[in-house]
């Protein structure tokens, strides 16, 4: 059963969240603990922060020299850090499939054959920046000179963590938020938010 597989309260989860924390608390604004990716983003852009961790697409709008960002070649991007050397990205997001129940399931199989042909693969990643699934595209000249950290987004793809397969999943993606927040933001010590974790997954998941 999938519930006997869930260890969210275990030792090495204390120590990232206790880490985390006392990284945080002394340097990160409040308004960002409490924000989403797009509250950073609008900050990192406005040179209000030092690191920004966030989707492939904001390098594109963080570079844009249209006055809406001030960081505009003044940054670069490096991999995920971890506790004793680089840390580990998560998989998922760029996901094309066609319903059980769909009505146009040949037209929609032509579809995704044409979103993930490389030409418009290649056409979509100029525009938008995002990291699509066809490895030619992160050694492409036309994409390295408008994105030279590719080859850095690629390793970083290539070393990642597809997400965890559970039950109710937006569900326990909010518990696990909120248990986070709550530990980050020092409401919690890092064990009571975690013990509380596994108790509501378990209950999500039964």
């Amino acid at each position: 059963m999938l519930s006997a597989k869930l260890s969210a309260n275990q030792p090495a989860q204390w120590h990232t969240l206790a880490i985390l924390h006392t990284l945080q608390m002394p340097h990160s604004p409040v308004f960002l603990r409490r924000g989403s990716a797009l509250t950073r983003k609008i900050a990192f852009q406005n040179g209000e922060l030092i690191f920004l961790r966030n989707w492939a697409y904001v390098y594109r709008l963080a570079e844009k020299t249209d006055g809406s960002s001030k960081v505009a070649g003044k940054f670069a991007v490096a991999p995920l850090p971890g506790l004793n050397g680089p840390g580990v990205s998560t998989l998922g997001g760029h996901n094309l499939a066609i319903g059980t129940n769909a009505a146009n399931k040949g037209t929609a199989a032509d579809f995704i054959k044409f979103m993930s042909s490389k030409e418009v693969a290649k056409a979509d990643t100029l525009a938008t920046g995002q990291a699509h699934v066809n490895r030619a595209l992160y050694s492409d000249p036309d994409i390295l000179k408008k994105f030279p950290h590719f080859p850095i987004l690629l390793k970083s793809i290539e070393t990642a963590k597809p997400r965890p397969k559970v039950v109710n999943y937006g569900d326990a993606t909010l518990a696990m938020q909120d248990a986070a927040t709550s530990a980050l933001q020092g409401q919690v010590p890092p064990d009571v938010a975690l013990s509380d974790l596994q108790s509501q997954l378990e209950s999500l998941t039964k």
